[in-house]
């Protein structure tokens, strides 16, 4: 189960490493999904942004919400941002000068999607982010320190109060650097029991 205190430390965590500048938050994601909760609704609040919600996913409507209100920052899944690398004609509709960075979490993106985003874009960043359900989002994200495109592959710096350790899933002896494992971590978003 996930506590009202687990809520609340997330927004926290979220909140130290998010730029002050962010005032607009566009809702592209539902809110039954952890990232569109906790990111377009709670995060909001303590950062005292004003609030874009779609009432559907539709391209179009996403790319003209963010044009007219000039959103800096566009939280989308992978398969959003794969499109807009893909479907030059819808975008190029749009101006979306005001981007001025890309984050996403919910699977990892190609190196060639990245690459096309970085040159359909420029003068934009990724924020890229690891968490699931139980851990209200994210354990891990890019601070604004590592928002260039040669960060975005890796999962970020461990969000504040958060311990992880790589443990192999049959024994839970930890491991060292460069090996593939099971994630543990701790921390006051992670749910209880």
């Amino acid at each position: 189960m996930i506590s009202h205190a687990n809520v609340v430390a997330q927004r926290l965590q979220v909140q130290q490493i998010t730029p002050k500048n962010r005032t607009k938050v566009l809702a592209a994601l539902p809110f039954y999904h952890i990232t569109g909760i906790a990111h377009e609704v709670h995060l909001p609040i303590v950062l005292n942004a004003h609030v874009y919600v779609l009432p559907t996913y539709n391209l179009d409507t996403l790319l003209r919400t963010v044009s007219e209100n000039r959103i800096q920052e566009l939280l989308i899944a992978p398969p959003i941002l794969i499109r807009l690398v893909q479907d030059s004609a819808t975008v190029s509709k749009y101006d979306l000068t005001a981007v001025k960075r890309f984050s996403s979490g919910d699977a990892p993106l190609l190196g060639k999607v990245l690459k096309l985003l970085e040159q359909k874009f420029p003068g934009t960043g990724f924020k890229q982010g690891y968490g699931m359900t139980e851990t209200c989002s994210a354990i891990t994200s890019h601070p604004p320190s590592m928002y260039a495109y040669k960060y975005a592959g890796r999962g970020g710096m461990l969000v504040g109060s958060t311990e992880a350790k790589i443990v192999d899933p049959n024994t839970g002896e930890e491991y060292g650097t460069g090996r593939s494992g099971e994630i543990w971590a701790c921390g006051p978003q992670v749910a209880m029991g």
